[in-house]
């Protein structure tokens, strides 16, 4: 399909880079009421402090075409960013994404873009401060018991991991971070009684996965939705084609009877 080759393309390129550059890749599970998804969005992160790798994900970025704004912005990070972040399109239609993280920041920078000619900035906002009755100033109805669960976990064990999405058109997404990369199965014994019954039910086969962030769907949107975020190590053999990707994912996973008739689908 034509869809697929774009990613696919783009994967085979890295092969052109070192592979000591790109630390980790990133992609999503997304659940709804009535359905489950595979976000095909991998991405790269760049966590060297080492100013020549950086320089080579530069080069890598403006080989997939890039606004002169986004490459800027890039640059003048290079020497600042805890890590840059690449979400590689899986379908030729599908938007490319740059994530900044510069030391001492309490935001991160995100530029979304499709070609050379324009860009979206949004930003990934740190909520240290927020307080468990302004939850429901952000979150759906739906999850708001979840994200009150969530929010007294991390004040027990005294973690602020918990960012906001926004771009112009508002808040579009609550995360919760968990460095220490929990198993679905945690979060859904946490979750018990505090989310819909579908939801619950179509993230047990995934129960074993492990995750570092979870999305939230807004007071705003029009879908109740959980977004797990899965990390695996890049390692020493890039993927050279989307499928080599989430075989890569499987393996650093335990075996979830249909993971891979999905990611495939």
């Amino acid at each position: 399909m034509k869809e697929e080759k774009s990613s696919a393309s783009l994967l085979a390129q890295l092969h052109g880079y070192e592979s000591s550059n790109f630390q980790s890749f990133e992609w999503a599970l997304r659940v709804s009421r009535s359905h489950l998804t595979l976000e095909r969005k991998p991405t790269l992160y760049v966590y060297h402090k080492d100013q020549e790798a950086h320089r080579g994900f530069q080069k890598f970025i403006k080989t997939i075409g890039s606004p002169k704004e986004v490459l800027q912005a890039q640059r003048k990070s290079i020497g600042t960013a805890v890590y840059q972040g690449l979400r590689i399109p899986y379908r030729t239609q599908d938007d490319k994404y740059l994530f900044i993280h510069d030391h001492g920041q309490n935001a991160i920078q995100s530029y979304r873009w499709k070609d050379d000619t324009a860009f979206e900035y949004c930003e990934y906002l740190h909520m240290d401060d927020l307080k468990e009755s302004e939850l429901s100033d952000y979150l759906c109805r739906d999850l708001l018991p979840l994200g009150r669960r969530l929010f007294r976990y991390m004040k027990a064990h005294e973690e602020s991991g918990i960012w906001l999405r926004k771009s112009k058109r508002g808040v579009e997404e609550i995360y919760f971070s968990f460095p220490h990369r929990p198993q679905v199965d945690w979060l859904l014994a946490s979750a018990k009684g505090a989310l819909p019954t579908p939801m619950h039910t179509q993230m047990h086969p995934y129960r074993k996965m492990c995750f570092r962030n979870v999305g939230l769907s807004p007071l705003s949107g029009q879908e109740t939705r959980l977004s797990f975020y899965l990390s695996v190590p890049a390692g020493a053999r890039l993927p050279s084609e989307a499928s080599d990707l989430f075989e890569k994912t499987y393996q650093d996973y335990m075996e979830v009877p249909g993971f891979m008739a999905q990611a495939n689908a």
